[in-house]
């Protein structure tokens, strides 16, 4: 008899699949701007994009888990996260400040921009998007120890 302490062994194939079920269903997000510029009638329209942004990544998520196990899942979540854990090294930290501060940058910049520049809302939502992705990028390589002094600025 096993011992309950040992940790059945994973497939590659298991992981890869769930994975990739996981990946594929929070990436239907990125559907819902072609779903929203497609020629289908309105109802057609919000049922997909319903789908896409409450339906379909839960049920991903729940698929790949069903196919990773218990175990699968808490690897994959372990391998996953452990790549933003551990020391930040001054490059690292450096690029994050980086994008940190082009992120601000761009916000507040962008509605100027239309202004001056007398760009279109595509251009905005472009930069808009930009700048959200670069804030989250820079929080991410700035890593744990940047969030526990954001969080105390903001507490009391």
């Amino acid at each position: 008899m096993p011992d309950s302490a040992e940790q059945p062994q994973l497939s590659k194939g298991r992981l890869w699949l769930g994975g990739g079920i996981i990946v594929l269903g929070q990436a239907g997000l990125l559907l819902i701007p072609v779903v929203a510029s497609s020629s289908l009638p309105t109802v057609w329209k919000t049922a997909l994009t319903g789908l896409l942004v409450a339906g379909v990544p839960e049920l991903s998520l729940l698929a790949g888990v069903a196919v990773l196990g218990r175990s699968g899942f808490e690897h994959l979540k372990g391998r996953f996260f452990g790549l933003w854990k551990g020391p930040v090294g001054p490059i690292r930290h450096q690029i994050g400040v980086a994008f940190f501060l082009v992120s601000g940058l761009l916000a507040w910049i962008a509605p100027y921009a239309v202004y001056l520049f007398e760009l279109g809302l595509k251009q905005l939502l472009i930069c808009a998007l930009t700048a959200d992705g670069l804030f989250v990028v820079s929080l991410v390589l700035l890593g744990g120890q940047f969030w526990d002094k954001l969080r105390g600025l903001l507490t009391r």
